[in-house]
């Protein structure tokens, strides 16, 4: 089922996920941690919190939740998708089939342009409210680092908007991890890094939870 705004809760899967990359990351000091506004959004920050050797409280905020798929949402990925295999005289299979044809901020724009209720937020608009709510945290938290628990789409989009030559095209793993630095500017020093998450799972796959 395609996700965007829909309030949905944390898989297990992603429970376990967001576990395993949690203990990846347990020895970084966080200064804040916040989340979107939506149920697995805050609940993969707070798993990722539990695991920390100094966790802190987490703050949910709209600015960080996922991109919007307007007539799409809670649908299926096939009637989603189907129309973009039919444009290449193809047949819906799976969403990775799809990287025949293009990459996600190509399929982003094209679901735009196919929603005629003009409900699809877009790439720029995601970006737009991101870097806003980025912006509100470096102004309040002059030094260290700040925990974002946000969404593919989301990320991919903030990631396009402020490094256009970065050639970051493919919205990231699952509880993978994107690094940003701010001095004034934001530099990109990390996208899609699953080594924390690789991390937690030989843990776990040693110790039984």
């Amino acid at each position: 089922m395609v996700q965007g705004w829909n309030d949905s809760e944390l898989t297990e899967n992603g429970i376990f996920q967001a576990k395993c990359t949690g203990y990846g990351m347990k020895d970084i000091l966080f200064q804040k941690a916040c989340s979107g506004d939506s149920k697995r959004q805050i609940a993969t920050a707070e798993i990722l919190m539990s695991e920390n050797k100094n966790p802190i409280p987490v703050t949910a905020d709209w600015h960080f939740r996922e991109g919007c798929y307007g007539k799409y949402e809670e649908g299926s990925y096939a009637e989603m998708l189907g129309p973009l295999f039919t444009l290449n005289g193809d047949h819906y299979s799976s969403y990775k089939d799809l990287y025949k044809y293009y990459d996600d901020v190509r399929i982003a724009e094209l679901l735009e342009k196919f929603d005629e209720t003009h409900g699809f937020e877009g790439l720029e608009h995601t970006a737009d409210r991101f870097i806003t709510g980025m912006d509100r945290l470096t102004e309040t938290v002059k030094e260290g680092n700040i925990l974002v628990a946000s969404s593919g789409l989301a990320i991919l989009a903030l990631v396009n908007k402020l490094f256009p030559d970065s050639d970051h095209r493919y919205i990231v793993d699952n509880a993978a991890v994107t690094v940003i630095e701010f001095d004034g500017t934001y530099h990109l020093l990390i996208y899609n890094d699953i080594s924390y998450r690789i991390k937690g799972e030989q843990y776990y796959s040693d110790h039984l939870i």
